[in-house]
C-alpha cells in the first residue's frame, strides 16, 4: 500500500480499477500487456502507422503545399514505410511485453538522443522532424486507447500526465469513476470540468503514472488530495462509509433544489449555471438553476474536426435557448489559448500562453474566427433571451473594438434580411486586475459585468492556475482579491448595472456568505453547485452576510478569512463544512 498526495480540485471519493491513459506530452509509462493481448497490441500497432501514414498523405494533397513542404513531409512517410521501423517496434512489444506506445516512445528517445549527440545542425533538425513523427503516431495510438473506455466492463479511474479540458468533458461519466494526473492546479479548465460533472479528481501526483499499471486498485479521495494504491479491506471498508454518507448529503441538498434562492430576510438571488455544450442545460434546470450565465462556446470546437460553421453556432445556440424555455443565455465568446482549445493546433507555441495572444485577443486578432460567431449570436437573440459576454477585457480599448465588430455583425444582418432583435445585453468579464480597476469607465458602456474570479485570482497573485507547486498561492481569500471585488461590485451598484461572478469561488459554498455580504446578487456556477449554494442562501439573511463580510474586510490573510467562513458555514449548514 501506498499514499500520494495531489492537489485535491473536484471533491468527492471513488474505489475503482485504474485505466492508464497516455499522453504524448511526455515520456509515455512502461505500460506491460499480457501475453494473450500481445498480437492485439500489434494490431495496434499496424493501425496507428497507417493512420500516421494516411495523415501525411491529406498534407501531401492539400492546397498551398510548396516544393520544401512536400520534400519534409514525404521524408516522414518514408520514415513510416521502413520495414526497419516496424521491425524494432514489434520486437520492442513482444521481446518486453510492454504497449505499442511505450515502444515508439523508447524508440523515438533513443534516434532523436544519437541525432542530438552528433551536435550538427543538420541533424538536429532531423530530430525534430522524428519527434514529429513520434507524435503523429502516438497520437493515433493514444485515441485509439481513449476509444477503448467504451469497451470496458466496469467504471475506472482514469490516470494520465495530464489530461485536456476536451478530453475531460468527453470522459463517459457512467464509466468513469474518478480521475488523477499528474499536472494541474485548482482552476484549470480540466478540473472545472471534473467539478460539472461531479467527478472526484487529484492532480499534481508527480510521476504517479509511473507506478500505477492497468487494473490497479485506488482510492481517490478528491477532498483531501490523496491517491491510496493497494488500499487494505480496513480501508476500503472506511472510504465505503465515507460513500454513504456522501449519497446521503446528496440526497439533502436535492430536497432544496426546487424552492427558490432566496435570503431568510426576502432577497432573491439569480443562481445561474455554467455549461460547455447545449445539452448540459439540462443539469442546470434539473438542479434548480434560473438560466445560463456562462457558456463556454470555445467547446464547440472538438480537436480533430473541422471547426463549427456559423450555421453550427446558431444551432447550438438554438438549442440551448429551447431547453432553457424562456429563461436568459449568457453566450462568452471564444476563450481560446492557454490551458484550452485552440483553433490552430498547428500554432507556434507562446513562451507565457496566460499573458499571451489568447481570449478576446486571439479573436480581435482573427475577424475570421470571430465574425461568425458574432453573426451567430446576433441571429440566437431572436429566439430568446440572449446576452453577449466578452471575455479578458483589458479596459475600453478592446471592449470598444469588440462592440464595434458585434455591430457590424448586426448591421450586415439586417442588411441580408435576418430577423435582429432590438435588445442584445453585452457585458464584460472581469478577470484581469486592468479591468477590475477601471470598472467604473467599463462599466457605462456595458449593460452588465461578470467577474471571473479564476482569472482575476491568477493575475491578481501572479500564480499559474495549472501549476501544481504554486497551486498553494491560489487563494480566493486573498485580501487583494476581496477589495477587488468589493470595488467591481460597488461600480455596477453605482451605475445601476447588474454583476455577477461566475469564476468557481462563486460554486464553493464557503464563499457564499462572503459574496451576498459584498452585494452579489447574481452567481452563475456548476449544475452539480447549485443545490449546495442555494442551501446556504436560504439559512442566511444579508444582514448575517454583511457582518461576516465585513470583519472579512479587516482581515489581513486569507487564512483568517477563511476561518472566519468556516465557522459562519458551519453554523448555517454543518454538513457543508
Amino acid at each position: 500500500m501506498e499514499i500520494y498526495t495531489g492537489v485535491p480540485v473536484s471533491p468527492g471519493v471513488a474505489i475503482g480499477r485504474v485505466f492508464l491513459l497516455e499522453t504524448e506530452e511526455r515520456s509515455v509509462p512502461e505500460r506491460h500487456v499480457p501475453a494473450a493481448e500481445i498480437d492485439a497490441e500489434l494490431d495496434r500497432l499496424d493501425a496507428a502507422l497507417s493512420e500516421a501514414r494516411e495523415g501525411l498523405s491529406g498534407l501531401l494533397n492539400a492546397s498551398g503545399v510548396n516544393t520544401e513542404m512536400s520534400a519534409i513531409f514525404s521524408t516522414h512517410d518514408m520514415v513510416l514505410q521502413d520495414p526497419k521501423l516496424r521491425d524494432e517496434l514489434v520486437a520492442t512489444v513482444k521481446d518486453c511485453q510492454v504497449s505499442a506506445e511505450f515502444a515508439v516512445a523508447r524508440f523515438f528517445d533513443g534516434l532523436v538522443e544519437r541525432f542530438q549527440q552528433l551536435e550538427d545542425q543538420y541533424f538536429a533538425q532531423r530530430a525534430s522532424d522524428m519527434r514529429d513523427i513520434e507524435r503523429r503516431v502516438l497520437r493515433a495510438l493514444l485515441g485509439d486507447r481513449q476509444r477503448k473506455i467504451a469497451d470496458l466492463s466496469e467504471p475506472v479511474v482514469i490516470a494520465a500526465h495530464d489530461l485536456t479540458p476536451s478530453q475531460t468533458a468527453n470522459l463517459d461519466g457512467g464509466r468513469t469513476l474518478a480521475f488523477l494526473s499528474e499536472v494541474g492546479g485548482p482552476t484549470s479548465h480540466t478540473a472545472i470540468i471534473a467539478r460539472s460533472m461531479g467527478m472526484p479528481a487529484v492532480v499534481g501526483l508527480g510521476d504517479i503514472t509511473q507506478r500505477l499499471e492497468d487494473g490497479t486498485v485506488v482510492i481517490v479521495d478528491g477532498n483531501r488530495g490523496q491517491v491510496i494504491v493497494d488500499p487494505d479491506p480496513a480501508q476500503i471498508r472506511r472510504y465505503e462509509q465515507i460513500l454513504v454518507g456522501d449519497e446521503r448529503r446528496r440526497q439533502e441538498l436535492d430536497r432544496v433544489r426546487d424552492y427558490p434562492a432566496e435570503t431568510r430576510d426576502g432577497h432573491v438571488i439569480r443562481l445561474m449555471g455554467n455549461i460547455e455544450v447545449p445539452s448540459d442545460v439540462t443539469s442546470v434546470i434539473e438542479a434548480g438553476g434560473d438560466g445560463v450565465g456562462l457558456f463556454r462556446t470555445e467547446f464547440l470546437y472538438v480537436e480533430g474536426k473541422p471547426p463549427p460553421t456559423e450555421e453550427d453556432h446558431v444551432d447550438a445556440y438554438v438549442a440551448a435557448l429551447r431547453q432553457l424555455g424562456g429563461r436568459p443565455l449568457t453566450i462568452r465568446t471564444f476563450d481560446f489559448g492557454a490551458d484550452k482549445v485552440t483553433p490552430d493546433p498547428n500554432a507556434a507555441r507562446e513562451p507565457n500562453p496566460f499573458l499571451g495572444s489568447r481570449s478576446l485577443r486571439l479573436c480581435l486578432e482573427r475577424p475570421g474566427l470571430f465574425m461568425p460567431q458574432l453573426r451567430a449570436i446576433v441571429r440566437a437573440s431572436g429566439y430568446g433571451a440572449v446576452r453577449c459576454l466578452f471575455p479578458m477585457v483589458s479596459g475600453l480599448e478592446d471592449l470598444r473594438r469588440a462592440k464595434a465588430m458585434l455591430e457590424k455583425a448586426r448591421v450586415s444582418l439586417r442588411t441580408e434580411g435576418h430577423y435582429v432583435a432590438e435588445d442584445l445585453p453585452v457585458g464584460v468579464m472581469i478577470e484581469i486586475p486592468s479591468a477590475a480597476i477601471v470598472s467604473d469607465l467599463v462599466v457605462e458602456e456595458v449593460d452588465f459585468l461578470s467577474i471571473g474570479t479564476n482569472d482575476l485570482i491568477q493575475y491578481t497573485l501572479a500564480v499559474d492556475r495549472v501549476n501544481e507547486r504554486v497551486a498553494y498561492l491560489y487563494q480566493p481569500a486573498h485580501p487583494a482579491l476581496l477589495r477587488l471585488i468589493t470595488q467591481v461590485v460597488k461600480a455596477g451598484i453605482d451605475a445601476g448595472r447588474p454583476v455577477s461572478l461566475c469564476g468557481e469561488m462563486a460554486g464553493d459554498p464557503l464563499y457564499t456568505i462572503l459574496l451576498l455580504g459584498m452585494g452579489l446578487r447574481e452567481f452563475s456556477v456548476s449544475a452539480r453547485a447549485i443545490p449546495a449554494v442555494k442551501q446556504v442562501i436560504r439559512r442566511i439573511t444579508v444582514e448575517q452576510s454583511r457582518e461576516a463580510t465585513a470583519w472579512c474586510a479587516t482581515a489581513t490573510s486569507h487564512e483568517d478569512v477563511l476561518a472566519r467562513l468556516r465557522e459562519s458555514l458551519g453554523e448555517l449548514v454543518p454538513s457543508l463544512v
